[in-house]
């Protein structure tokens, strides 16, 4: 059976959305948005069509091991949340599943809080970066190679400062 709407209503809505379209600020706003889509869904094809057995969860798990790197191989849960953009209970399961790959080690805390306990980046996590970085820098270059290097610096320099803005504007949440 067909949704029933009122013809007026989707046409004004229609109208709506085509004039935020037009609008500058509107339109690379969602451009923005399905952007990072477009990247996460083109990385994951790239890596299935070269045989990787690559899904989302395992740029997630990257990102972690990345965090875990960049701050001397060990950080709290709590922290890799924030670190990552990723919920306390996305960030346990990410967690645990690189535990169960051998890839951080967990430090009970003594309170027993998870939040609280120290995560590790073992030898084979570091192993395991290592070892994706020439296909992970070929598949960067691959997709910015459209842009020319000015092109590419003030996207960095863009992209950095909206992110900054809207960590701010999220600080509090």
């Amino acid at each position: 059976m067909p949704i029933k709407f009122k013809r007026g209503d989707l046409d004004s809505l229609a109208r709506e959305i085509r004039s935020l379209s037009r609008e500058m600020k509107q339109d690379t706003f969602f451009s923005l948005i399905t952007l990072a889509e477009v990247i996460n869904k083109y990385l994951i094809l790239r890596s299935k069509v070269e045989g990787s057995r690559v899904g989302e969860s395992h740029f997630s798990k990257v990102a972690v091991l990345n965090a875990l790197v960049l701050n001397n191989g060990c950080m709290t849960s709590k922290m890799l949340s924030k670190k990552v953009y990723r919920t306390k209970y996305a960030i346990s399961k990410i967690i645990d599943k690189l535990e169960g790959d051998g890839l951080v080690l967990m430090e009970q805390p003594i309170s027993g809080d998870r939040r609280f306990k120290k995560v590790f980046i073992t030898q084979k996590g570091i192993e395991f970066l290592r070892k994706r970085m020439p296909e992970r820098r070929r598949l960067a270059k691959e997709a910015v190679s459209i842009l020319n290097t000015d092109e590419i610096y003030v996207l960095g320099k863009l992209s950095r400062k909206l992110k900054k803005h809207l960590l701010e504007r999220t600080a509090g949440f």
